[in-house]
C-alpha cells in the first residue's frame, strides 16, 4: 500500500543509477551533453586509482579499474544511498529527494565546452575514456 503514496521503490533506486550513469558516464562518450557533477564523481578514478601501476605499454589494470570497476562501485553507493533514502522518508520527501538528483544532474555543458579551460583538467570520466 505504501507504494501508492508516491513513486514506487524500484524506480527510485533505479532514478538514482540509471540518471548518473546516463549523463556522466554514456552520454559524454556518444558525444552528448556533459554533467559536470556525475562526470567529476565517475572520473575520480583518475585521482583516486593513481597507486595502480601501469605502463603506457599496458595500461590494462588501470583502464579497467578506471572504466569499469569504478563505475561499479558508484553505482553499488547509489543503489546503497538511494535505498536508505527510501527507507527513512515518505512521499514528500522522497520526491524531495528526486529534486535533489536533478539538481546535481544541472550543470550541463556541451562536449566541447568540457574540452576547454578550466573544465579540462578536472577529473571526469571523459578524460578517462580519452586518456
Amino acid at each position: 500500500m505504501e507504494e501508492r503514496e508516491g513513486i514506487p521503490k524500484n524506480v527510485f533506486q533505479a532514478l538514482w543509477i540509471a540518471i548518473p550513469i546516463l549523463l556522466g558516464m554514456i552520454l559524454p562518450v556518444l558525444g552528448g551533453p556533459v554533467s559536470l557533477v556525475w562526470s567529476i564523481i565517475f572520473g575520480l578514478s583518475e585521482c583516486l586509482f593513481m597507486w595502480v601501476p601501469y605502463s603506457f605499454e599496458h595500461p590494462l589494470p588501470y583502464t579497467i579499474i578506471a572504466m569499469f570497476v569504478w563505475p561499479v562501485l558508484v553505482a553499488i553507493f547509489l543503489r546503497w544511498i538511494s535505498g536508505v533514502a527510501w527507507e527513512s522518508l515518505r512521499a514528500p520527501g522522497r520526491w524531495i529527494a528526486v529534486g535533489v538528483l536533478v539538481f546535481l544532474c544541472s550543470p550541463i555543458v556541451t562536449p566541447q565546452r568540457a574540452r576547454q579551460e578550466p573544465i579540462i583538467f578536472w577529473p571526469s570520466y571523459m578524460s578517462v575514456v580519452e586518456w
